[in-house]
């Protein structure tokens, strides 16, 4: 199955085994971030956005998104669904993050290797990615993963709350979070309090891009 993003015309392949029947889901547009409806298979003939077609390759260096081979396999998530992906190897911060996350009503997923991670990042457009130090053996700074979500175009990323996680930085020091390309630092010791900080963050975040946002809405490029 074929589909075709209304935003910006990229073209995603998917097998048609991978799609669950008779239920309405939604896939992401690796190029604009874009969240693309598909009907329940036995009534994809009637959305005119998606075309029947054999099985093709994933997107790669035309959807500007760099090389990609696809994930090993395709998951589906409710149109609805908010998505956040935990990136930190101490299984006491994904269980805190895990649960805090299940609470605000977010759809978590914890990955434990940066490649697959970016596979995900790839295919899914995530409200929230929580990046720790040590994830892929060194600092955030030098991991692949920010490497990836500072490459990616400002229709994606704006979308994107990052959190960083380390031991070195001031929970909530706006001027390191900046200088790290990032919405918010966490200090480590203080991730069992990351409800509170969390929700903080994220409302002073949507307050600064409100008036920016709703510019876009109007003009038609958010």
């Amino acid at each position: 199955m074929e589909i075709v993003c209304n935003h910006c015309s990229a073209r995603l392949n998917i097998p048609d085994d991978k799609i669950p029947e008779g239920r309405r889901v939604r896939v992401t547009c690796p190029k604009c971030g874009n969240k693309l409806p598909i009907e329940p298979r036995n009534t994809a003939r009637d959305v005119p956005d998606i075309h029947e077609t054999g099985p093709g390759p994933w997107p790669g260096e035309d959807a500007g998104m760099g090389e990609h081979t696809g994930p090993t396999g395709l998951e589906f998530y409710g149109e609805d669904e908010t998505l956040a992906l935990v990136l930190d190897l101490d299984t006491r911060d994904q269980d805190v993050l895990k649960e805090v996350l299940s609470e605000l009503g977010y759809r978590c997923l914890v990955e434990a290797d940066a490649e697959q991670a970016v596979k995900r990042m790839n295919l899914y457009a995530f409200d929230l990615v929580f990046l720790a130090d040590g994830f892929d053996g060194g600092p955030v700074e030098q991991s692949p993963i920010m490497a990836y979500i500072n490459r990616l175009s400002m229709a994606v990323r704006r979308r994107m709350f990052l959190v960083l996680i380390s031991p070195r930085f001031k929970t909530m020091d706006r001027m390191a979070a900046f200088s790290k390309s990032a919405d918010l630092v966490v200090n480590k010791k203080d991730v069992p309090n990351v409800n509170r900080i969390l929700g903080m963050a994220i409302s002073d975040h949507e307050k600064f891009y409100k008036v920016f946002m709703d510019t876009l809405r109007e003009i038609g490029k958010a």
